[in-house]
């Protein structure tokens, strides 16, 4: 279960960046004790992060942004410039690690 912060708490986040990934196949979570439909992608990202050892403040634009109106969205969106550029550090999440991820990595390092 997740929780969400108030503004006036917040003096230190990180922003989540992922690749949405597929539509048709959404995963519930619990945010604050509600259901919310998040993308298999944001779901899996989640789920990483939350196997590390601490806790963290995390902006993730389908959760902090409500994706069923346009309006919030279109203005949240012009935000994202400030939101990242603010943020302690950009978690950058492009999915679930392949053979070939793994292979470039290896090969990166």
């Amino acid at each position: 279960e997740y929780t969400t912060a108030s503004p006036e708490h917040i003096c230190s986040y990180a922003a989540l960046s992922y690749t949405w990934g597929h539509l048709f196949r959404p995963c519930n979570i619990i945010v604050d004790g509600r259901n919310m439909i998040v993308t298999k992608n944001a779901n899996l990202a989640l789920r990483d992060l939350c196997n590390q050892d601490q806790d963290q403040l995390l902006w993730i634009d389908a959760i902090c942004i409500n994706q069923n109106n346009n309006e919030e969205r279109e203005q949240q969106v012009q935000k994202m410039g400030s939101i990242y550029s603010n943020t302690k550090r950009v978690i950058i999440w492009l999915g679930e690690a392949t053979y070939n991820t793994d292979y470039v990595i290896y090969y990166m390092k």
